[in-house]
């Protein structure tokens, strides 16, 4: 998948319903370190990206996901 595509993708209903659904799993918390502000959907695996699987994301504040990338 192009980067275009990725972006298209997060910009769509589907994503922002996907999405939501993550957040709620995790009680709009972060599932690292329990933050409830500045929360992003992390994917695990891009595998089925566009036909993700919850399994596939995780909830993450920004900090937190930085750090999975090694940003931080």
């Amino acid at each position: 998948m192009t980067v275009a595509k990725y972006r298209a993708h997060l910009a769509s209903v589907e994503w922002q319903i996907t999405r939501c659904d993550v957040l709620q799993r995790a009680n709009y918390r972060c599932e690292q370190c329990g933050k409830p502000w500045g929360l992003q959907v992390h994917h695990r695996t891009y595998a089925r990206l566009g036909n993700e699987s919850l399994d596939d994301l995780i909830c993450l504040c920004g900090e937190c996901h930085r750090k999975l990338h090694g940003i931080a």
